[in-house]
């Protein structure tokens, strides 16, 4: 079920907080958590849903498993089967018809119809993390409720944040409470991605689908390329910024704080800084268990290069099975070791024109991302090399749609700041006042008026 439909605002949304302020007052807020998770995710599919919870039964025991095991050898065992459990479902799901068509090129119709499960990759992630927090003791106490409600939990269970268990745990084992503030606050968030998925992203989405669909049967001009590559970068971002603030605002009107995952990240002066912005809690996955597993920091400058081109290489085969996502990874890699030979050889401030070269940086590498395979990829990467006359007439309303999105992604706050969530700053509004709870019922009203009149489109995260 997509946050930003009108079968979730109206049907859903009420009938999870009723249940979960009523009823989760007598059963707990794990018990109640659960129950509603479950209904959300079997509403998508029971087969799969099925799939999940006995995944998660299964890491819950292998992890049982490792807090109890009595020597180091029998933990370490313990830890791989658990790890190989998990990825071997998600390799199977994800990438097996990618493996036997587009590498090994063999007949793969025993495999093309395999459907990819809602939301596995992201419980996948959440799931290694947990068992190795246990294996490494970092995570010494836990119990089926409160792990169960831990990978479960529905407002971030489908594209994250990828949470720790030591996140939430506390949360979780609180009970029921009321709290206003807290629960406005996420009304607040909430709206605010709400208006940002509807009303930016999916008008963005509109100019990128018609560029990107087109691009195998017309020709490609450099005006073309320029404005639909532009179209994709902004439709990612205020869908992933939109979908992270109603992750986030969902936790909040449930009584949980989840971790922060998106924080302005075309504002970054370096690539380093644009992943502890964009996707936070992946890139903390990432570099926990997969860059400190190639060396990471700690073997010198060549393995610390090399140990970040592969995790990036990596990121970007978890993100989807094809040849376009392994180019977008290796060209954020590449991105990271440009970026630290400069800070190890030359280090000069360059102020504002860092950040901009991080962002068409980041831009550039948003159209492998998108493009529907490698020729499509280099059909727009060679329209955007090469300068041509502007149209005869220039459509003045995608300039200033462009314009205007850039403007607010540069010069705006971001959502966090407004509400003030996990920082030290002041939050720039009081969501308790009752005119920002109107400000917030206008935002809704606009989205859902939106709905009625063009149907909504899936988070472009969902499909990872």
């Amino acid at each position: 079920m997509i946050f930003s439909s009108l079968d979730f605002f109206y049907l859903f949304l009420p009938f999870a907080l009723i249940f979960h302020y009523v009823v989760g007052e007598k059963i707990g807020r794990r018990a109640s958590i659960i129950i509603l998770s479950v209904t959300f995710y079997g509403i998508w599919s029971i087969p799969y849903l099925c799939l999940m919870l006995s995944l998660i039964a299964a890491n819950y025991v292998f992890a049982h498993t490792i807090k109890r095991s009595k020597t180091q050898i029998a933990r370490k065992s313990f830890l791989i089967l658990g790890i190989a459990c998990s990825l071997g479902a998600l390799g199977y799901f994800k990438y097996s018809y990618f493996i036997v068509n587009d590498v090994l090129s063999m007949d793969a119709s025993f495999v093309e119809g395999i459907i990819l499960p809602l939301a596995i990759s992201f419980y996948t992630f959440q799931q290694i993390a947990f068992i190795t927090h246990v294996y490494d003791k970092s995570v010494t106490e836990f119990d089926p409720l409160t792990y169960f409600s831990y990978i479960l939990f529905f407002p971030q269970l489908i594209a994250g944040p990828i949470v720790d268990y030591t996140d939430v745990e506390r949360d979780l084992r609180k009970p029921v409470e009321r709290n206003r503030t807290i629960f406005l606050s996420g009304v607040a968030l909430f709206a605010i991605g709400f208006f940002k998925k509807t009303i930016f992203a999916d008008y963005y989405s509109i100019d990128s689908d018609s560029f990107y669909s087109s691009i195998s049967t017309q020709d490609i001009g450099f005006y073309e390329a320029w404005y639909g590559s532009f179209s994709y970068t902004l439709q990612l971002y205020f869908d992933f910024s939109g979908y992270c603030d109603m992750a986030i605002g969902l936790g909040l009107m449930f009584g949980l704080q989840l971790p922060i995952n998106f924080y302005s990240p075309y504002k970054s002066s370096s690539i380093q800084e644009f992943w502890r912005r964009w996707h936070i809690t992946l890139g903390r996955f990432l570099n926990r268990h997969v860059y400190r597993l190639f060396g990471g920091n700690r073997k010198g400058f060549t393995v610390e290069l090399t140990a970040g081109f592969m995790t990036f290489l990596l990121g970007g085969i978890w993100h989807g099975a094809g040849f376009t996502f392994i180019l977008w990874g290796a060209l954020h890699g590449a991105y990271l070791v440009i970026n630290k030979l400069y800070q190890k050889y030359i280090n000069l401030p360059l102020g504002i024109v860092a950040i901009f070269i991080t962002f068409m940086a980041v831009h550039l590498a948003w159209i492998p991302f998108r493009a529907e395979g490698l020729a499509d990829t280099l059909t727009v990467f060679k329209a955007i090399s090469t300068p041509t006359m502007l149209p005869a007439e220039i459509d003045i309303t995608k300039v200033l749609a462009i314009t205007s999105g850039l403007i607010i992604v540069f010069l705006f706050p971001n959502s966090l700041q407004i509400i003030g969530y996990q920082n030290n700053t002041r939050p720039l509004i009081n969501t308790d006042h009752v005119r920002y709870i109107f400000v917030a019922g206008a935002l809704v009203s606009l989205s859902i008026l939106k709905l009625i009149l063009i149907p909504h489109t899936a988070f472009i995260y969902y499909d990872f």
